[in-house]
């Protein structure tokens, strides 16, 4: 393997990992002022400028840096390259250069740098070995996640073209790369059912399609304003979980869910989308209560009601 930059990319480094770190601090300040603000909690905090304006709350950024650093320093080892080194992997710090279809050319002593969301795939020397590209789009790829120019290269990740730059994409498709080129399978860039969230509060997470005309899609929606998890943590203001199934059917096609555990939420969609479980099973499915989750089991408990016959209102 060759790595131009640090083990973990960006994900480890600068993006996922570390933002998730902060985060966590931001919202340990936001409930504290909550609690200061709002008496209705029954917590007290004591301490000079209890009361005042920011609700008596001071944050020591270098602090919180430091305690985001420790805990990428734990998480790092899985992707390091020792980590690689156990599992037979040799890694080369350096940039690689196609200077044929079947040889690399590695330059060392070099940084690479990328900023924005584009495709850094020019420069790589792509064209001496078949691997088609567009310069914005990025590497064109068959649904084996191979260039149909070169199918002996595999492209995983950001560097493609029409795939959605998720760090959990980026992975799951290194395992189809993994298994199709080492272990003869065929497992289909198109058979993934990607979830995406956003990390803002509430959490913003979704899946398949969003929004379809009304004849094309059966929508089920519930809010959180009577879920009693939601009641007791006071999230209950704000917040939905949207199904979207096949017209006439319990095949889920999509799902939006907007809630403070949102990206927890949306995988027991998927997995159902994934394994073609109708919105049905999971109406049926025991949910722990109180939870946030069952948002998603009344969506499924609303198609299992449609189909109630009523009586007559002569009978």
């Amino acid at each position: 393997m060759i790595s131009a930059k640090l083990s973990g990319g960006d994900c480890l480094n600068a993006g996922c990992v570390p933002s998730k770190a902060l985060l966590r601090a931001a919202r340990l300040v936001r409930e504290v002022r909550l609690a200061v603000k709002d008496r209705n909690f029954g917590v007290m905090i004591g301490g000079e400028g209890i009361g005042s304006e920011g609700g008596g709350v001071s944050v020591d950024f270098p602090r919180i840096m430091e305690r985001m650093r420790r805990l990428r320093a734990e998480i790092a080892p899985v992707d390091g390259h020792a980590r690689g080194s156990d599992l037979g992997v040799q890694t080369f710090q350096g940039f690689g250069r196609f200077v044929s279809p079947d040889t690399l050319e590695l330059e060392c002593e070099c940084l690479l740098v990328a900023t924005g969301r584009s495709p850094n795939v020019e420069g790589m020397g792509l064209e001496a070995a078949n691997v088609d590209y567009d310069p914005k789009r990025g590497i064109l790829i068959d649904d084996n996640a191979r260039s149909p120019g070169n199918p002996n290269v595999y492209a995983v990740g950001d560097c493609c073209a029409g795939v959605p730059r998720l760090t959990h994409v980026s992975g799951e498709m290194a395992k189809v790369v993994v298994q199709n080129a080492l272990f003869q399978d065929s497992w289909k860039v198109s058979s993934l059912v990607i979830p995406a969230c956003m990390y803002t509060e509430p959490e913003y997470a979704t899946a398949g399609l969003s929004t379809a005309p009304d004849d094309e899609v059966d929508t089920y929606m519930t809010t959180l304003e009577h879920n009693d998890r939601a009641i007791l943590d006071g999230d209950n203001h704000h917040g939905f979980v949207k199904i979207l199934c096949k017209k006439g059917t319990g095949s889920i096609v999509g799902c939006t869910i907007v809630a403070a555990r949102a990206g927890e939420m949306i995988n027991e969609v998927t997995l159902a989308m994934k394994n073609d479980i109708g919105l049905e099973g999971i109406g049926r499915n025991i949910h722990a209560y109180p939870t946030t989750g069952e948002a998603i089991m009344m969506c499924g408990l609303q198609l299992i009601n449609s189909k109630w016959k009523r009586l007559d209102d002569d009978a």
